[in-house]
């Protein structure tokens, strides 16, 4: 046809490599929808912000691959496990742990600003750990995500945490999700709060 040159080679071939990282998308989108739907759908009458997160959890495991999900009350002194999911450590390895000393306060600080935090390698920085994250890479843990959690006052009231035994395993876009799953948990720990 007059005027209508055939695709050329280098347009066919971005055209399938677009074509070919639209469904990863796709999946990643489809996936946090899904986990937040079923948390939401948990949260009914006579639910607990506790029975709910135990949904979360099982959740952001499948949504992210993970091995290593928890939910942690930081609004105290202490951690208090809200809801644990993990191949790697148990929940008396983290529930009553001082946030101030045990924890990693420069990290708590930079997640209260909303946004997602990954440690792409825990052994990266093996040295310098708090005793928590210590403790997660010995348990066989490499890589951390965490996203925060707020009451319905909006304050800082906790971390959304999901790990994995391969260094590198979170990026961008796992970090995007995440902060959506904690939003949805933010609500359901707003309605808790409202029907106490």
């Amino acid at each position: 046809m007059p005027g209508h040159d055939a695709p050329g080679p280098e347009l066919v071939r971005r055209e399938r490599e677009s074509a070919a990282e639209e469904p990863g998308e796709l999946p990643g989108a489809a996936g946090l929808l899904e986990a937040q739907t079923n948390v939401l759908a948990a949260l009914t009458p006579g639910a607990t912000f506790e029975s709910v997160a135990g949904v979360v959890v099982v959740q952001a495991r499948r949504l992210f691959g993970a091995s290593h999900a928890v939910v942690m009350d930081l609004s105290g002194e202490t951690a208090r496990v809200v809801a644990c999911s993990s191949d790697h450590m148990r929940v008396g390895e983290i529930h009553g742990r001082n946030v101030a000393t045990d924890g990693n306060p420069s990290l708590i600080e930079a997640i209260r600003d909303g946004s997602a935090h990954i440690i792409p390698d825990l052994a990266a920085s093996a040295e310098r750990l708090p005793p928590i994250e210590a403790d997660a890479l010995r348990s066989g843990l490499r890589c951390m995500m965490r996203a925060p959690i707020f009451g319905s006052q909006g304050e800082f009231r906790g971390v959304l945490s999901v790990g994995s035994p391969v260094p590198g395993a979170f990026g961008e876009a796992e970090a995007e999700r995440i902060e959506g799953l904690a939003r949805v948990v933010s609500v359901v720990a707003e309605r808790a709060e409202l029907l106490v």
